[in-house]
């Protein structure tokens, strides 16, 4: 099919049954917004991309759907005694987890979060709640068909719309509790209302929506919509205020000084001008980063200016493109191999975005957390067709920031949410402190030191101090930080006894994600940054070296870490 124009055909899209039919005539319908059949491959795609069995195109497909690269045949003739039917749908969602609370807190630093995703096989907002456990799903019972959830800065609400991106049409507002045995819901109705986005602006809870959701490529439709908010406050709305026109759905900046849309075209309001990105070439699943830097991610369809930066050619959706303020690529993330990306949305933590992962059938099969700092990708859910992932992370338990901290973070070893292993930490490191002017011998491991070395029997009467600085679950990335940052530049060090936990994990070499991720509190920070620095100095005014720049440093983290 390569070559040619993918083939429109006169059945709506449903699932089939394990059976046989003769005569097959399609669904008999296409679901709540009559979704269609689009066969084969088109002169788009490579023939490398083009697979046996294929039902769909990027975009979803509709009745009223149309593109350059779209054709038909004409048939002439009944089709005798036509069968239709549709599989069963199943009672709920059949989404499992991939990824444990614990794989998750590694990332972003807490068990507090939650997901939110439609399945689309179900038509039901499905929520994860990762404070009870990963495997902990609950569906929400809605007035309409949902889609594009979001959920609200305090995770308390959840907003969703009636159609999805690229469908023109009247959407209305839903808010809802976000909890399971609440269904009480709350309807905006005033004006259509696409893909909403929380805000707190000057104390204020808001929603940003767009008034049309459907395809920007001509210009009178998309400037006859308007960009509003709306305020929700004690379960009711205020009047809606509007900001500028243009649908501009994918996000507005704090001050209100960008705002960007995509499908199909990658639109951009900066400074009151409207403008059009990426050289006017197709982008879909534009994202306006929720912080400072205005970082706006997008899909693409492998075109010129995508190529040129990634220098490779791919298939459309293949990598995550982020442009800066001013719309220049900044990076660029590939999907893991056999997928490509859809449904990607900026999270509330920084750096993090969250995405669907579509495999080689078409199928939205995976939920994925993207981390923009090393491009790794964290599978979290599985299942048959999941779409418009929100996740929420509470804002008061983000990833601590590793620039600046203040002296009130001096011995803050242990939070709230602490596990056992940081709270035997933050004992062993009172112990650090209290005693490191006299330390002569240092042990350091995990639970198999904490229990099986005993520093008395490593003290002499020859005043050789021994402390035993270990505690359980520490890991060799806990112990290269420790030895580096704490335990070598002790005035009177002699020795380090080591555990050496190899344990099998799938950080790299010399890699500390796992520590900081779950010890790294602001004490622990504050320790290396600030006060080791002024300590060292007064330690070491005679002749003593700095053991952490010596090769005697590299030998131990050479050795310590496989």
């Amino acid at each position: 099919m390569a070559g040619n124009a993918m083939e429109w055909v006169n059945d709506f899209l449903g699932a089939f049954q394990d059976t046989s039919v003769s005569n097959f005539i399609g669904s008999p319908d296409g679901g709540a917004i009559g979704m269609r059949i689009l066969k084969g491959g088109s002169f788009r795609s490579s023939a490398s991309n083009m697979h046996i069995y294929s039902r769909g195109d990027v975009y979803t497909v509709t009745s009223s759907t149309k593109a350059d690269y779209v054709g038909f045949r004409l048939a002439l003739g009944p089709i005798p005694d036509g069968n239709s039917f549709d599989a069963e749908k199943p009672n709920s969602s059949t989404a499992k987890a991939l990824a444990s609370s614990q794989e998750l807190k590694l990332k972003v630093g807490t068990t507090l979060a939650r997901l939110a995703f439609r399945d689309d096989e179900i038509g039901k907002i499905v929520v994860v709640e990762y404070a009870i456990g990963s495997n902990s799903f609950f569906e929400i019972q809605t007035k309409s068909d949902p889609y594009h959830p979001n959920i609200s800065p305090n995770g308390q609400w959840i907003a969703y719309t009636t159609l999805p991106e690229g469908i023109s049409g009247f959407k209305s507002l839903y808010v809802q509790p976000f909890n399971a045995a609440d269904t009480s819901v709350f309807l905006y109705s005033q004006t259509s209302a696409a893909e909403p986005r929380w805000k707190i602006q000057g104390g204020d809870t808001l929603i940003y929506f767009a008034t049309d959701g459907g395809d920007n490529t001509n210009e009178n439709p998309f400037f006859k919509g308007k960009t509003a908010a709306v305020s929700f406050s004690k379960k009711n709305f205020g009047e809606e205020i509007l900001l500028f026109n243009g649908s501009y759905h994918g996000g507005v900046s704090d001050d209100g000084s960008l705002a960007v849309t995509r499908a199909k075209l990658l639109r951009a309001h900066i400074g009151g001008n409207d403008t059009v990105w990426y050289h006017g070439k197709q982008a879909c699943n534009v994202s306006l980063a929720p912080d400072s830097t205005k970082r706006v991610l997008f899909l693409d369809f492998g075109g010129k200016t995508g190529r040129e930066f990634v220098s490779k050619n791919y298939t459309p959706h293949e990598y995550i493109l982020i442009a800066d303020s001013t719309g220049k690529l900044v990076q660029a993330i590939p999907a893991p191999d056999g997928y490509t990306f859809d449904h990607t949305e900026w999270t509330n933590v920084p750096d993090l975005i969250v995405a669907t992962l579509v495999n080689a059938d078409g199928g939205h099969s995976r939920i994925v957390l993207v981390d923009t700092r090393d491009s790794s990708v964290l599978h979290l859910v599985e299942g048959n067709e999941l779409w418009h992932p929100s996740l929420w992370v509470s804002p008061n338990r983000n990833r601590l920031p590793s620039d600046k901290y203040a002296a009130d973070s001096l011995g803050i070893y242990m939070t709230e949410t602490s596990s056992i292993g940081s709270r035997i930490m933050k004992v062993k490191m009172d112990l650090f402190w209290t005693n490191r002017a006299k330390a002569q011998i240092a042990i350091t491991g995990s639970s198999r030191t904490f229990a099986g070395v005993d520093p008395a029997l490593l003290t002499t009467t020859g005043n050789t101090e021994a402390f035993n600085y270990s505690y359980s679950g520490q890991d060799m990335a806990a112990t290269e930080f420790l030895i580096a940052n704490y335990y070598l530049p002790l005035e009177k060090l002699k020795t380090l006894v080591i555990a050496l936990d190899f344990i099998p994990t799938k950080h790299s070499r010399h890699s500390t994600t796992k520590f900081q991720a779950t010890s790294m509190t602001s004490g622990m920070i504050f320790g290396k940054t600030a006060y080791l620095s002024i300590w060292r100095k007064s330690c070491w005014t005679t002749s003593l070296p700095n053991r952490t720049n010596t090769t005697f440093t590299a030998i131990i983290m050479d050795f310590i870490v496989p």
